[in-house]
């Protein structure tokens, strides 16, 4: 089965599938077509499809809006007015499959807020956000998830089962750097909580606490640096060969690939292994099997997979959440680092 995800950024979210066009808000069809066959080109944003009278429609995604040509007249799509930046990748290697998976990212933001996924998630894990915001720094689209970079209070997100996790710290300051609000007291408050997670032994000082239900000092302590350089400050972090699983995921730190490395290679959570093989080129990936959608993340704890239904209810029974926030930032991220076209964080 093909389908396609139209609403990039803050637009009205779509949705594409056996000759009908489904506003993913009330799962009302807009739009529906006695379909001969169809064409889903993810590259270009775009469907077409011949109808069994002959007729060739095309939907395609553009700056200006979700445009549908029918007859020769091109109609622009109502609630997709808002304008944004379509990055092609221009003379880099890969720019096809990075336009894919910059649109995965894309349609994740609702509302100002990125989302891990549109359909299964409700609300912002900082963890995800903050990996979205260094695809968006880097293409000049952080403006999608202004308001939520500028509305921003709590440094925790609470998503995992309510936890407090340490490594949101350095993700919300790496987050808010973006911000075009004054966060002085955040940032304050946020370097105040890190004091009292500051651990100092022989290994040197670390952040430590809980992500993802364990202990993880050196992610965890090089997301805190990461986002202090943001805010253009100073750390004291001084980490010498800390036993870390998560280790790995900090690919953006230098010293992580001579010294630090672990283990990360579930099919549930691609994002873990991309990391880790941005890193230290060792590991196991996994992808779908489709051309579209590229990233994904199975049995989410937190997801709630019923509304998967309007795409099939294999989705539902595999717990499978098509497109995903933080899997298609790293793989996205990483062909940038590949191909020479990663800027600075």
């Amino acid at each position: 089965m093909q389908y396609y995800f139209f609403g990039l950024g803050n637009r009205t979210k779509l949705l594409f599938k056996e000759g009908k066009l489904i506003n993913l808000e009330d799962n009302t069809v807009l739009k529906e077509w006695d379909t001969e066959n169809y064409l889903v080109i993810p590259n270009l944003y775009s469907v077409i499809l011949q109808t069994k009278d002959g007729k060739m429609i095309k939907i395609v995604e553009e700056e200006t809006g979700i445009y549908v040509t029918e007859n020769d007249k091109k109609t622009r799509l109502e609630g997709t007015e808002t304008k944004l930046h379509l990055e092609n990748f221009t003379k880099q290697k890969y720019a096809q499959v990075k336009k894919v998976l910059y649109s995965e990212i894309l349609i994740n933001i609702k509302n100002g807020e990125p989302l891990p996924n549109f359909l299964v998630y409700d609300s912002v894990w900082y963890r995800d956000a903050a990996m979205a915001a260094m695809v968006l720094k880097q293409t000049n689209n952080i403006n999608l998830i202004q308001p939520f970079v500028d509305d921003v209070k709590e440094m925790y997100d609470k998503q995992n089962n309510g936890v407090e996790e340490a490594d949101n710290l350095g993700e919300l300051l790496y987050i808010v750097s973006a911000s075009k609000k004054d966060k002085t007291t955040l940032v304050e408050n946020i370097k105040k909580e890190a004091s009292t997670l500051i651990h100092e032994n022989k290994k040197g000082s670390y952040l430590n606490g809980s992500t993802d239900g364990g202990e993880h000092p050196l992610y965890q302590s090089l997301w805190y640096d990461l986002g202090m350089k943001a805010q253009k400050e100073k750390t004291t972090i001084k980490i010498k060969n800390v036993e870390d699983t998560y280790g790995s995921l900090a690919w953006w730190h230098k010293d992580v690939k001579k010294q630090w490395y672990g283990t990360n290679e579930s099919a549930d959570f691609p994002y873990l292994a991309y990391a880790q093989y941005h890193t230290i080129q060792m590991g196991k990936l996994t992808a779908t099997s489709t051309l579209y959608p590229l990233s994904y993340e199975s049995n989410g704890t937190e997801a709630d997979y019923e509304s998967l239904r309007v795409l099939n209810n294999s989705y539902v029974e595999n717990k499978t959440s098509p497109t995903h926030l933080w899997t298609a930032s790293e793989m996205l991220l990483f062909l940038l680092d590949e191909t020479g076209n990663l800027k600075a964080l």
